[in-house]
């Protein structure tokens, strides 16, 4: 089924050769010219988990409730609350730049598909692997943090690829389908980013849904992003297991939407290459 979804079976190393270069090229070419060069992939990440953590921390003072996090995990209640953004928004920056690049390729990368026989489902590939290698650095960094304050980093982290897999699947399904009708629908494009937008709020990211009134909590399970992100969670501040029947379903889903994606695209074919 793999070699079915990529596609030109006969090319297939030859393009996951292509995807790596031009997932090496792009983070190359983001920080050439700058005066810190490649240290910017390693500056830009500690920035963000910085703000995030001193900012709400120290100066906001913003707190969790004080059953949100169990005590034997030992984050103080000082950070409980930063550590919760930054475990849950790490995970949302992969997602929504995966999805958002991904939703838009065929429109940067058209003079690239009018050079070299690559298949449409294929050149997007480069942008979740791209999108890993930035977020594996950004919780490297965070992992530092932890240990610092007196957090355990345990087996549990070991689910992280997993769970990372599943929602750059997610982001990458969900971009190829508005990539191929973007083509036609020009309007679409427009539309992805106000889409992430509401996304972003109607995930739990920067609040815990106890907030919400409870008769409308329900309709959290209907965002796939919610039990996801809290899986996240749940590995990295709750040092637990996910839920295995909860990652079955979303991954499930994910596959799901891959197929529906190279679906749209072999009935598509033609028309896509003629408008791209």
């Amino acid at each position: 089924m793999l070699k079915r979804w990529l596609d030109l079976p006969r090319l297939q190393a030859h393009q996951l050769s292509l995807i790596w270069h031009f997932s090496r090229q792009e983070l190359i070419e983001r920080y050439t010219g700058s005066v810190f060069g490649r240290l910017w992939a390693l500056i830009q990440p500690l920035v963000n988990i910085l703000i995030f953590i001193f900012v709400f921390a120290h100066i906001m003072g913003a707190r969790l409730p004080l059953d949100a996090i169990p005590s034997q995990v030992g984050i103080a209640p000082t950070y409980a609350y930063s550590l919760y953004l930054t475990t849950g928004m790490l995970a949302w920056v992969a997602f929504s730049a995966c999805l958002a690049r991904v939703a838009s390729v065929y429109q940067h990368k058209a003079h690239l598909l009018h050079k070299i026989p690559l298949s449409l489902l294929v050149l997007p590939l480069y942008i979740p692997l791209t999108e890993s290698l930035i977020y594996s650095l950004s919780m490297a960094l965070f992992a530092l943090f932890l240990t610092s304050i007196g957090v355990s980093i345990t087996l549990y982290w070991l689910w992280l690829p997993v769970l990372l897999g599943i929602l750059l699947a997610w982001a990458l399904g969900l971009g190829l389908l508005a990539a191929m009708l973007g083509v036609f629908l020009r309007d679409l494009r427009e539309l992805v980013p106000v889409l992430l937008q509401l996304g972003f709020w109607m995930t739990p990211i920067v609040y815990v849904p106890d907030i919400l009134p409870e008769t409308w909590r329900w309709c959290l399970y209907l965002n796939p992003l919610y039990p996801l992100l809290e899986a996240f969670r749940d590995v990295v501040l709750y040092q637990q297991h996910p839920s295995l029947w909860v990652l079955g379903l979303l991954g499930g889903a994910a596959l799901a939407l891959l197929v529906g994606a190279r679906a749209l695209k072999q009935r598509l074919q033609g028309a896509l290459r003629d408008h791209i």
